[in-house]
Formats: structure tokens, sequence, C-alpha cells
């Protein structure tokens, strides 16, 4: 790619990005192959750091670039407001009685 003097090491000044997981969890239990358990085994809810070009953007598994809750409140709402507009029932929640 012709860039080893801006990335392919972890080294001060160049960029990098890592991702770092916790692997006390059970699907990287029992530890015998880590390329095999990362590829086959982890998946996201494993991941604790993330790092992109230097910044760190994860932190023990949550964003730092962006307040989730506020996401999660604004995709509660856009979905409630499609089941309005869409004009069906909504059977997503459970009946109260």
């Amino acid at each position: 790619m012709l860039m080893e003097n801006e990335i392919g090491s972890l080294e001060p000044g160049k960029k990098a990005d890592v991702v770092l997981h916790d692997i006390n969890r059970p699907e990287w239990r029992p530890l015998l192959n880590v390329m095999n358990q990362l590829v086959w085994s982890a998946d996201g809810r494993s991941v604790h750091t993330v790092f992109v070009d230097g910044r760190m953007v994860v932190d023990g598994g949550r964003m730092t670039t962006i307040d989730e809750g506020a996401l999660w409140a604004s995709a509660q709402s856009a979905g409630e407001a499609i089941t309005v507009r869409s004009g069906l029932p909504d059977m997503a929640k459970f009946p109260q009685y």
C-alpha cells in the first residue's frame, strides 16, 4: 500500500485502529486458540475498548462519541411514530389488563 510511514505498526505518530476484547466472557472460555475464538466465537458483546486513528471511541463497552441514551430514546420515538402513521394496530406492546 506504500503507507509504511503512516500505518502497519503501533508507534507514536502513526495512525492506528485497535479493538480490545474482554476475554473474561463465556465465548472466550476455554481460551485455547485466540484467533479461532475471535473469528468463530466472539461477537460485539466482548468489545471493551476501541481506538480509531488513535482516538478512543469505545470505553468500557460504551460509545464515547455520542450520547447513547439520547440515541436509544430517539430510536424509540421514531419507531412509535412510524407505527402510529402506519395506521396498523401496535401488536408489539404486551397487553395490559
